[in-house]
């Protein structure tokens, strides 16, 4: 199996459908029988964060006969098939070379009287017993030897024991069997993969599932970089919805009100559009350092809130004969330059890191980019909305607290 990579270098990003569109018509005509796939060269961030590199999809095939210690023709040959249907990568672990494998000829043994225990031994020092390691399969220890050079089979079964010829003691059976073994704790498997970002997953998945002939024969496990990021964005959203849970229950504490800490976090969900809609606009990717800056956007939004909310509710306790307007303008007026101090000096000192170059601006361009958009929405409700909000939530509990 043969396997090259070409880079293609654009002047523009809008000429990229065009070309992609000659590539696939080039190698539908001139290589039919091959597959490939194409993706985005790797970014900086990539390359230093993902230390250990994952293909975006990797579909491992075992197989169901546990009894077996290899794929059949018929395994490798389906995999070949439906590899080719999905444009999808096959593992070398699938080529197929003829091999022999010799057993002992237990009848001859005791026909001729020899200990198979000293004729293994013999075989052993013969090929070399220099054990290298152990991997383990369907629950049986399988040791690796490292096999020292013979002149020929011929010249091996010629050897005796005894002076009986090994070629009458061991039995030898053609076979094809893979060029290699790739194991992990569930056992031995074949890989099909794809490092196309642009595939469906979904659709993939639900087509393998359809196709009863590979499911007759293996047992799949999905894995790769988009099942890997599907698990953390579940675990992310779980941490998420904790942390706000938490959060209102502190913000309860202190507000010493039920109501007030939902107009704090009616804030965040906006400050997330803002992010996302900014890193959407300059094609950045949701990685670690957008979720950094996620959070530190989250933070200074929450912090604003809270300052305009605090400061309106200790007004009202020090001057009680001021209707609520008055006191909501006063507060309004009170924390807007604090609030836009923050803001301002928050954005311009990531500013530089957007119009700059290098490696250390293009790793930070993604956090830079989630904290200005979501402080610029987030700025927008602190000064606008939290206002607008404190007085119909006060309007609509006070209306509870008359009926």
């Amino acid at each position: 199996m043969n396997h090259s990579e070409i880079t293609v270098v654009l002047k523009e990003a809008s000429m990229e459908p065009l070309v992609m569109a000659s590539i696939m018509e080039y190698m539908n005509q001139h290589h039919q029988d091959d597959s490939w796939h194409w993706s985005a060269l790797e970014n900086s961030l990539t390359q230093l964060v993902d230390s250990e590199k994952k293909a975006f999809v990797d579909l491992r095939f075992r197989s169901k006969d546990l009894l077996k210690k290899t794929f059949s023709l018929d395994q490798l040959n389906s995999l070949r098939v439906f590899a080719k249907q999905h444009q999808l990568g096959i593992a070398q672990s699938a080529n197929i070379l003829p091999s022999l494998s010799l057993s002992l000829d237990r009848k001859q043994i005791l026909y001729h009287g020899i200990s198979e225990v000293a004729l293994i031994s013999k075989i052993k020092r013969m090929l070399g017993n220099h054990r290298v390691m152990e991997y383990y399969f369907d629950g049986q220890q399988v040791s690796i030897f490292l096999q020292e050079r013979i002149e020929g089979l011929h010249t091996f079964l010629q050897q005796t024991m005894d002076g009986i010829p090994l070629s009458k003691l061991i039995l030898i059976n053609r076979a094809y069997s893979t060029a290699s073994i790739v194991s992990d704790r569930e056992g031995m498997f074949v890989s099909l993969y794809s490092d196309d970002e642009q595939m469906n997953v979904d659709e993939l998945l639900d087509d393998l599932s359809e196709d009863k002939h590979i499911n007759e024969l293996f047992t799949i496990t999905p894995k790769g970089s988009f099942l890997s990021y599907k698990k953390e964005q579940r675990h992310l959203i779980k941490v998420i919805l904790l942390a706000l849970l938490v959060l209102y229950f502190i913000l309860s504490a202190q507000f010493e009100s039920f109501v007030q800490p939902l107009i704090v976090l009616v804030t965040l969900p906006l400050g997330l559009v803002g992010s996302f809609w900014c890193l959407w606009l300059s094609g950045q990717t949701l990685n670690v350092m957008a979720f950094i800056g996620l959070i530190v956007m989250l933070g200074v939004t929450v912090n604003d809130a809270i300052l305009k909310i605090d400061t309106i509710n200790t007004r009202r306790d020090q001057y009680p004969d001021i209707a609520l307007d008055d006191i909501v303008d006063q507060a309004c007026e009170l924390r807007l330059k604090p609030i836009l101090m923050t803001t301002f000096t928050t954005v311009l000192a990531l500013f530089p890191i957007l119009i700059g170059s290098g490696l250390g601006n293009e790793l930070q361009q993604p956090l830079a980019w989630a904290v200005i958009g979501g402080l610029s929405i987030g700025t927008f409700m602190a000064i606008f909305w939290i206002p607008i909000l404190y007085l119909k939530m006060d309007k609509l509990v006070n209306r509870r607290r008359v009926k």
